[in-house]
């Protein structure tokens, strides 16, 4: 009974992401290129919301296990709404859901295992996602400059792009955003992971 009810939720969750990588894509591709079909654009977005997106909720979530969390990625109707409608803006949100993290008590089990202060430890797994997409945003960056077709060229940029406004959007100091909770934690830090996204930000684009 229980691999079984486990089993539906993990689907659920598999479900719920899928879900939300389309819809970001969407959001990524604009409505001009929705509109006139644009496979190109359509694919480059699919393959960088694949890598941005999908990686940056499930380092939340790996971290959240890490600690010895429970933690599954939760969809939001009226967050799916929202994203959906910024496809018209030139300013993207992404807010499609989230990582639903319970956590026991404090405790510390072995090295490595357990946490003692609440806030670190949700510092910690808020930080995983947005640190996540600066190093992929790196990554692509880097690949741009390889002796490649174009089209290659074209796709990294675009997956750098993403994965760095992804990062700077979530470590801005607003609740629920991830940068409230490090900011809650270490007001300096959070300041710094929002000055390196910008620089990156600046470079990529």
């Amino acid at each position: 009974m229980y691999v079984e009810l486990r089993r539906r939720y993990e689907l659920n969750e598999y479900l719920a992401l899928a879900l939300s990588v389309i819809v970001v894509a969407l959001v990524f591709t604009g409505w001009e290129g929705i509109i006139t079909s644009n496979k190109f654009r359509l694919a480059t977005a699919f393959i960088g919301v694949s890598t941005a997106f999908l990686f940056h909720e499930l380092a939340h979530r790996a971290v959240a296990r890490r600690f010895g969390c429970y933690a599954r990625y939760v969809i939001s109707p009226l967050g799916l709404i929202i994203t959906l409608l910024t496809v018209f803006t030139p300013i993207k949100i992404i807010m499609t859901g989230y990582v639903g993290i319970v956590c026991p008590p404090p405790f510390t089990f072995g090295y490595g295992y357990g946490y003692t202060d609440p806030r670190r430890l949700y510092a910690l797994i808020a930080m995983a996602g947005p640190l996540t997409n600066i190093a992929l945003s790196v990554i692509f960056y880097s690949l741009t400059y390889a002796p490649l077709p174009v089209t290659y060229l074209r796709m990294f940029d675009f997956a750098a792009e993403i994965n760095a406004w992804i990062a700077f959007f979530n470590l801005i100091p607003i609740p629920p955003l991830d940068g409230s909770k490090i900011f809650t934690y270490n007001p300096l830090l959070s300041i710094f992971l929002v000055m390196v996204s910008v620089v990156l930000m600046v470079v990529v684009f």
